[in-house]
């Protein structure tokens, strides 16, 4: 699906609903500021107020199309529209997306500019000469000046959000009575803010705002198919996360069959409401989910979806294949299975790896493919293609490792994670160098992370020490 898009008309509604047909026949849903029978069913719900409604359509879409014309004195700008502006202007700049946002000044001149509050003087829009034009070549100007601007918006890059992943748990917040964003770029961001709990260890806590999030969603009935499935996907995952945490005593991970077959039915059947929106997509399960550029255009939130869950399958059923008690035809089973995942999501995965903005984040994804593809071939004796793969890994996490440690604004944390996800790829590296030299840079590369890691635990140490040593001398006192 490409986005939704809001119309703020300020005179002539019908050039409006013009619009909304040239751009609906584009693959966009348009939806008609104020209460229109032709909006799209998810957006005709009546609030209390127009207001309050036109609010919660600004709410639901992706970008906007206003539509400014003297009203009927020719002496004034419509104070509706120039609320809508500033409404919208505050939620696509909060995301660094102003090139969402398109303006069309329809016999608007310079000279005009004294109709609108001082602050919008010279404001940046396409300026639109109606004189001796029907409304549908008024219409067809404005849809292709539209059309044309798509390719100068700007997507958020998924590694920053992943190292600021506060910034999702903020605007989930306050979503519902202040939002910064739309629903569906929120529910993009929301798989983002999934697999942070898994990089920072916080998938109990997450897993809570999630489905607080939910909760409010459902009570302030958001008719949002994007957001729900985001979140369904999101407590689906965070349950999934918090059951594979090791056991202290000896760090072992166990997963009994029915949990297993539990989380992965629930996969498929999220798989399912995916493939029920998408005529081209019909009856295909999830681990036959192939995306092609022309569906990632046009349904990138959804496109993010499938191949995220394909790989979280994949870890899935690499967890499920450490239970002792499997016996080898359920191992060899399972291990076949997947293979399956772990290629149709990588196929993926690097086709979302081409966009500049989501490269980074899809690599750290294939990392994970391609580990867990080596073991599953070592499951079924596949030695050269197990190697082959964990090579293929060990190169995206040395990229990945190369990237953050000279990049300033990468969280500490998230480098650190990083690191270790490389290092501890290359301890299996060692096992099978036959290059001395090779062997003696991996271990100094270890070697030099654990000095410095020993290092900063100590002065952090220190510091506790003394807190604990002033501690017991006043406690002692009393």
């Amino acid at each position: 699906m490409k986005d939704y898009v809001f119309i703020g008309w300020s005179r002539n509604r019908d050039l409006a609903i013009e619009i909304k047909k040239i751009l609906d026949k584009k693959g966009f849903i348009c939806v008609i500021g104020g209460i229109y029978e032709g909006n799209p069913e998810s957006v005709r719900v009546r609030k209390g107020t127009v207001n309050e409604t036109i609010n919660y359509q600004m709410n639901h879409c992706d970008q906007a199309i206003l539509l400014f014309q003297k009203i009927d004195d020719n002496l004034s700008i419509s104070g509706n529209l120039i609320y809508e502006l500033g409404y919208i202007n505050a939620q696509y700049n909060f995301i660094e997306s102003s090139t969402k946002l398109h303006i069309f000044k329809i016999d608007i001149t310079q000279a005009d500019d004294n109709l609108f509050p001082t602050d919008l003087h010279g404001i940046w829009g396409d300026n639109i000469n109606s004189a001796d034009k029907t409304l549908e070549q008024i219409a067809n100007e404005i849809a292709v000046n539209f059309l044309q601007n798509q390719s100068q918006i700007k997507k958020s890059n998924k590694f920053e959000i992943l190292s600021n992943h506060y910034f999702v748990e903020n605007e989930m917040r306050k979503h519902f009575e202040n939002p910064a964003m739309s629903d569906c770029d929120l529910a993009t961001n929301i798989l983002i803010y999934v697999q942070a709990a898994f990089c920072y260890q916080e998938q109990y806590d997450i897993k809570q705002k999630i489905e607080q999030f939910r909760t409010k969603m459902i009570e302030n009935v958001i008719n949002s198919a994007e957001l729900d499935l985001a979140t369904q996907y999101a407590i689906q995952s965070l349950t999934l996360y918090c059951l594979t945490i090791p056991n202290e005593d000896d760090w072992h991970l166990s997963m009994p069959g029915t949990t297993f077959r539990g989380l992965l039915k629930n996969y498929k059947e999220i798989g399912e409401k995916i493939s029920d929106r998408f005529q081209d997509m019909e009856d295909i399960p999830l681990d036959k989910m192939e995306l092609d550029q022309s569906f990632i255009e046009e349904n990138y939130f959804e496109s993010w979806l499938i191949a995220q869950m394909q790989e979280h399958v994949t870890y899935l059923t690499l967890v499920y294949l450490l239970n002792e008690k499997l016996d080898q035809e359920e191992l060899l089973r399972y291990a076949k299975l997947g293979i399956e995942y772990c290629e149709v999501s990588i196929k993926n995965l690097r086709l979302l790896a081409e966009s500049a903005e989501d490269a980074m984040y899809a690599d750290l994804l294939l990392s994970y493919a391609y580990k867990n593809l080596s073991t599953f071939h070592a499951y079924l004796n596949n030695g050269e293609q197990s190697r082959r793969y964990q090579q293929k890994s060990l190169k995206m996490r040395r990229d990945l490792y190369s990237y953050v440690k000279n990049i300033s604004t990468v969280r500490p944390s998230l480098k650190e994670y990083i690191t270790l996800e490389y290092l501890m790829q290359t301890v299996e590296q060692i096992e099978l160098c036959e290059d001395k030299y090779e062997r003696e840079y991996y271990l100094s590369e270890i070697a030099t992370f654990i000095k410095q890691r020993t290092n900063s635990e100590r002065n952090r140490n220190y510091m506790f020490n003394m807190l604990l040593e002033k501690y017991n001398e006043i406690e002692n006192k009393t």
